[in-house]
This record gives C-alpha cells, sequence and structure tokens, in this order.
C-alpha cells in the first residue's frame, strides 16, 4: 500500500509542482508579442509589464487560456509512470522498466514542449517536438498520456507477474503478500489519475475565480465600486432579446386613465422628469380560434423620460397612486465566456447588449454594440454605442467602459464578438412609502407614532455626523441603528455610501438627509416614512400576484421604471377580456375572423377605449402605448429601423443587386445572421495525435483480453 500511495503521491506532486513554478515564473509580458503568445488579447495589454489584470489574476487568465491544466495533469501522470517503472524494477526485467522509465520521460519532454510556463520560458516550445505538437490540443496531450502510461502499467504488471527474480535476491516471504496487492492495485492507481482529472476539470473554480472588484473600473480613479457585484444570477423577464420586441404593433398615444407626462417635484422643489404610463404587448399570436399573449409577453412599464434619484422625496406613480421614492438596492452582473452573434443580443443582469452592425473600409472593421436596459431603454443618447475593434486596437480595441456596463472582448469578427467577460447593472429592488410621517429638523428625544410603534431619536452627535434612531414596538426595543455620518462625495450612487444613512423595520423606512444639510443647531434633518414596500427583480408583485416585478436601472444608479410582467400565458376567445395588474387597464378582443384579429381595443379602468386596433391583415394584439423614453422613443426607433432594413432588402433584390456594401468585409446584418461554419483542415500534428490515441486504446484494450483469458 506504500507504494499506491506513493505513486498517489508522485502525481500530485508534479501536477502540483508544474502549477507553482508556473505561477513562480510567470512575467508580465513586454510586448504585445509576448502577450499574445500566453493568451492575451492586444487591448489587455496596457504598457510594458502591465495589463489590465495585477499579476495574479494575470497568470491565472493565461494559465486557463492555454488550457496548461492538462499540461500539469499530464505531468503527474508521467511523473507517477515512471515511479511505477522504476519500482517494478527488476521483478519485469531491468531492460523492459528502464525503458518504460525512459517513455514516461519522452511523455513529459513532449507535454512541456507545448506548455506556457510565462513568456520568458516559450524557448521551451522550440524545437522539431514543439514544432510538430504544436495544432495538438492540450486535452488530447492529456489523453494521450493517460491512455500510453495505463497501457504500460498493465503491461509491466503483467510481466512483474510472469517474470520470476533472479535468485540471487530471495524475496523476504513476509512482503510478497503486499507487494501482490500492490501489484494488483495498479490499473486502480491509474483509474484514480483518471478520476483527478475529471475531477480537477469538474471542481468549482471559485477559490481562483477572477476578482472583478479588481478588474471593473469604478466611475472615477482612486473610488469604490458603486454597487456590490452580485453572488446570484436572476433571469431576467422573458423576451428580453433585441428579437423579441413587438412585431408590427399598434401604437395608442394614451388614455386618460392611462396618463403621460405628469410633472413631479421632489421634496426641494426641484422639477423631475415627468412620468408616464406604458403597455407593451410582444409575441402574441392567433391559434385555435383564440388569441394568445405567452407568459412575459404583456408588461406595465412606469415609463420616465430621466433618472429617478432616491433620498430625494421624488414621487413615482404605482398604477395611479404616488408613492414616495425612498432607496433601491442595485448590482454589478457579470458574465464569463458570452458570444453575441451578429444581429443577436445577450441579456446580461438588467442590461441587453446587441452585436448591431460591422462599419468596414478596406481592411479596418468597426463593430457596433447597442447597448439597452430590459424594459427596452436605449443607452445612446447618454453613452454612445460601444465599437469594438480588432484591427484598430489603438482607437477602440476590444474593451469597452460605459460606467459599470464593461466587457473585454476575446474574439471580434463580422460574424460575432466573444468576451472573456461582459458586466451589466441590475437594479435587485426599490423602496417606496406610501406615507410620510416627518420631514424636517429633530432633536435627541422627538419621537413619532406609527400603530403600535414608536420612532425615537435616541441620540445625536454632530461632531462626528451620527443620530441614533430606536423603534420600540409594543413597549419593547425592536431596532436600534446608527445613522451617518454623510459622505456627499459618493452619494447617491454609491451603495455604502447610502446605506449608512437609511433604517428599515417593517413598513418603517427613513434616512439622514444629507440635503440641504444633514444637522443643523444641534438637530438631524430626517425624513420618516410608514406603509413602505419594495418592488423585488423578478418576485411576484405584491398586490396582484399574477404579475412579476422587475425595476429598470442605469448603470448611474438612478432608477429607470420598473415592469410588471404577466406571468401566466393569456388566452382570449372573441368577446373576452383580460384586466391588467389590479385592473388598471384591460386588453379586449372583440372579433377574429379566421387567423387575423379583425377587432380589438385597450381601455384603461374608467372605461376609455382606444379606437378599433385590429384589421383584415392583422395578425397578432402587439402593441405599444405610451409617450415615455421606452415606449414613445426607444421601440419604435427599433421598429422603424426593422421596416426601413426590410424596405432595403426588398429593393435590392428587386434589382438583384447584393445588399453587403463593398467595404472588404461582410457587414454584420441587422437581422439575426447564421455565422458561416468553418473547418479547418487536419494538421499533422493532430493526425499523429489520434493515431497515438488508437494505439493507446488499442494496447490497453489487448492488456486487459490478456488479463480475462488469464
Amino acid at each position: 500500500m506504500f507504494r499506491y500511495r506513493g505513486l498517489i503521491a508522485l502525481f500530485v506532486l508534479a501536477t502540483l509542482g508544474y502549477i507553482a513554478v508556473s505561477f513562480a515564473a510567470f512575467r508580465m509580458p513586454e510586448t504585445i508579442a509576448d502577450a499574445e503568445n500566453c493568451g492575451f488579447l492586444p487591448g489587455e495589454f496596457v504598457a510594458a509589464g502591465q495589463l489590465t489584470y495585477e499579476r495574479t489574476q494575470a497568470w491565472w487568465v493565461s494559465f486557463q487560456r492555454k488550457d496548461e491544466i492538462w499540461i500539469a495533469l499530464s505531468l503527474g501522470l508521467a511523473a507517477a509512470f515512471v515511479g511505477f517503472a522504476l519500482s517494478i524494477g527488476r521483478r519485469a526485467g531491468g531492460g523492459v522498466a528502464t525503458g518504460a522509465a525512459m517513455g514516461g520521460g519522452v511523455l513529459a519532454l513532449s507535454a512541456l514542449c507545448v506548455s506556457c510556463l510565462a513568456p520568458v520560458l516559450s524557448v521551451v516550445g522550440l524545437g522539431l517536438a514543439g514544432s510538430l505538437l504544436a495544432g495538438l490540443p492540450k486535452w488530447l496531450i492529456a489523453l494521450n498520456t493517460l491512455m500510453l502510461t495505463g497501457w504500460g502499467a498493465l503491461y509491466l504488471t503483467r510481466r512483474g507477474r510472469a517474470c520470476p527474480m533472479p535468485r540471487s535476491e530471495t524475496p523476504m516471504p513476509s512482503h510478497s503478500k503486499t507487494a501482490g496487492a500492490e501489484v494488483a492495485m495498479l490499473p486502480k492507481t491509474f483509474m484514480v489519475g483518471a478520476a483527478i482529472v475529471a475531477a480537477t476539470l469538474l471542481m468549482p473554480q471559485d477559490a481562483m475565480a477572477t476578482d472583478y472588484a479588481t478588474v471593473l473600473q469604478p466611475a472615477k480613479p482612486g473610488l469604490p465600486l458603486a454597487h456590490p457585484i452580485a453572488t446570484t444570477d436572476i433571469a431576467p423577464p422573458p423576451f428580453s432579446e433585441i428579437a423579441d420586441r413587438p412585431v408590427k404593433p399598434a401604437y395608442v398615444p394614451g388614455l386618460p386613465g392611462l396618463p403621460q407626462g405628469r410633472a413631479v417635484k421632489d421634496d426641494f422643489g426641484v422639477p423631475r422628469p415627468p412620468k408616464f404610463d406604458g403597455v407593451v404587448i410582444r409575441k402574441s399570436r392567433v391559434e385555435n380560434g383564440e388569441v394568445v399573449i405567452p407568459a412575459g409577453g404583456l408588461f406595465y412599464l412606469e415609463d420616465t423620460w430621466g433618472g429617478e434619484v432616491a433620498l430625494r422625496g421624488e414621487p413615482m406613480p404605482v398604477l395611479g397612486r404616488m408613492p414616495t421614492y425612498v432607496d433601491y438596492d442595485m448590482s454589478i452582473v457579470v458574465k464569463e465566456n458570452v458570444t453575441i452573434p451578429a444581429g443577436k443580443s445577450a441579456v446580461v443582469g438588467g442590461t441587453v447588449y446587441q452585436y448591431y452592425a460591422t462599419v468596414g473600409h478596406e481592411k479596418l472593421a468597426n463593430h457596433a454594440l447597442h447597448v439597452k436596459t430590459i424594459a427596452g431603454t436605449d443607452w445612446e443618447w447618454a453613452f454612445g454605442s460601444p465599437v469594438l475593434s480588432m484591427s484598430e486596437p489603438g482607437w477602440w480595441g476590444t474593451r469597452f467602459n460605459q460606467l459599470y456596463n464593461q466587457g473585454q472582448a476575446r474574439e471580434v469578427t463580422p460574424q460575432k464578438i466573444v468576451f472573456d467577460w461582459i458586466s451589466g447593472v441590475r437594479m435587485d429592488r426599490l423602496l417606496l412609502a406610501d406615507n410620510k410621517v416627518f420631514a424636517g429638523l429633530a432633536g435627541a428625544g422627538d419621537e413619532w407614532k406609527s400603530g403600535n410603534r414608536t420612532i425615537r431619536v435616541a441620540a445625536i452627535d454632530a461632531s462626528a455626523g451620527t443620530v441614533q434612531i430606536e423603534v420600540v414596538e409594543d413597549g419593547k426595543g425592536a431596532l436600534t441603528r446608527t445613522l451617518g455620518p454623510v459622505k456627499n462625495e459618493l452619494l447617491i450612487e454609491d451603495h455604502d455610501a447610502r446605506k449608512a444613512l437609511v433604517f428599515e423595520h417593517g413598513d418603517i423606512a427613513g434616512f439622514l438627509s444629507p440635503w440641504p444639510e444633514p444637522f443643523k443647531d444641534g438637530k438631524a434633518n430626517l425624513k420618516i416614512y410608514d406603509k413602505a414596500f419594495s418592488l423585488n427583480y423578478g418576485q411576484d408583485y405584491a398586490p396582484d400576484a399574477r404579475f412579476a416585478v422587475y425595476p429598470v436601472g442605469c448603470p448611474t444608479g438612478h432608477n429607470f421604471g420598473f415592469m410588471l410582467v404577466n406571468k401566466d400565458e393569456i388566452r382570449l376567445k372573441p368577446g373576452a377580456a383580460f384586466n391588467g395588474p389590479e385592473g388598471y387597464f384591460k386588453i379586449a378582443l372583440d372579433r377574429l375572423n379566421g387567423d387575423k384579429v379583425a377587432a380589438w381595443h385597450v381601455e384603461d379602468r374608467e372605461g376609455n377605449r382606444s379606437v378599433n386596433l385590429g384589421g383584415a391583415d392583422v395578425a397578432n394584439v402587439d402593441l405599444v402605448l405610451g409617450q415615455g423614453r421606452v415606449a414613445g422613443q426607444a421601440i419604435l426607433k427599433d421598429v422603424g429601423r426593422a421596416m426601413l432594413a426590410r424596405t432595403y432588402q426588398s429593393l435590392a433584390e428587386a434589382s438583384g443587386q447584393a445588399a453587403a456594401a463593398n467595404t472588404g468585409t461582410q457587414p454584420a446584418p441587422h437581422e439575426a445572421a447564421q455565422p458561416a461554419a468553418v473547418t479547418a483542415g487536419l494538421s499533422p500534428g493532430l493526425l499523429a495525435g489520434i493515431g497515438i490515441l488508437f494505439l493507446g486504446c488499442a494496447g490497453v484494450g489487448y492488456e486487459v483480453g490478456r488479463r480475462r483469458r488469464a
């Protein structure tokens, strides 16, 4: 058993030793060529010895991209085999064992020839062996090593059993059973090695996962990230991608009960962006004499023309009510290895990225992304469209940064963009309150009632910039919270700075107001609310559980409304209607004519109706209602562009001209395009690798067959 454990120890030590040497020898690249040799992109190379990663992360990124784990495992298997060959020694025949050990050394050297410990050690890969093996996938090298060492181990085991020990050496009887057991355990040794290979590939990489808190760039140098990085992924609402927009929708500017352009002011008398009610239907169809709206196909949108700001006392419409917007929770979502085909989109948190178009001139090509929210808010007006280019690294390059919408691409072509990682923001929660209990300056000992609860100012320390709040419920202390100090330079975006000012207990909420000043004449500037409630991303809308809530956020931390999305499929027969959340509006189907919607309308809770939205060629009840930033701008712009693209395509087909411009590169189409399949010929090295794999499999099969016949 000692020998068996020794072989496992050799495997583990050689594998970990290679990883340790790789880390110790790693040097930050001095040139772009050095960076590219070990897996980095031009956009990640800042200057000599500088990458967009710190050293440990840079090593791990290179180690992963260059598939060095396979080299480490190959060396571990080769070392274990050499150890076994030397240990079985004379029982298998000295010459045979020595030859096997040399073969294990050759396998180890072959693996090293295609390794990439660091740019300064790339000379290891030079020479005939390196050239021959350069085209081999490293997983194939590891698999070949496993099969060849397994074959060798089975062969040496059989030889060890068949060949008697020389007469000059009398085996010690006390060890004969142990030796036999060790020989019998050899196949299991390599089974364990294979299991370790699989476990290494499948094990969670959390311990070595990239720390995106150091990779993402803050709003300004020296500042912390304003929002925490999400630890869980929450699915966005259905049909969030660009391809899921409404198809030839009916447009309704508004109804009296679905008001547009409501003017509001915050607690300081400052006019805030106007508010709009929006209703959107998408992916509807006629089926078996009914109109079907799929789950997620209908949503109400609190649509605003500008960012809504917490801690300012800003009113926000919620189905006709006007609660106060108090606070929010936002996180940064990072996804790795994201591919966006030309014309397609990907959702990251609450952000939607669309690979919109390629603009080329001769050999130069710029690849444009459109960035939207899950509701359709278009950030082009605020941030512009990120443009990536592999041919112009000094201009756009492969990395973009729009506050906390950021990304690093490793492949940019007219067919697709592949990101190493890409981030977006997600508005996780909105905190609102229906009733204001108090707003103003309060001194120590002041208190207010809310039902059976008392909110009290326990202490004020103006010099420290803090105030202590207590909540007493049924005569018992339920909450003690110290608010402050105020960090104006970080507000309102910074999570920690904002949360230091806010307290919550049940449906009671309040905060130390930074404006116009937090303390005056020994008193604290407080705002206290009750009947507070939350709108949580992806959770039920409490007053009407048929709908789920999805707040919509901006990378700056401002809110851009919220969606109420139907959770279940809606089916309407002629003469039937569906009530929206809390009956706020109604979708009514009046008449079908075969597979066409001859008559339908939308109405508000007051009974005000739109005109007939059906017709002889209407095949759905897709709808855009409202005049807000989404309904009145972004969605219509998308639909209009699609119509223009269809017109151009029809003209091109009629004239027989090619739709693509003669730019030297094929533009990425606006609509979804299927990337052409790329096939590559088999290199001599790859053919040799496959041949060796077949040979190893045949050898293992032969040895196993002999054992069974014996």
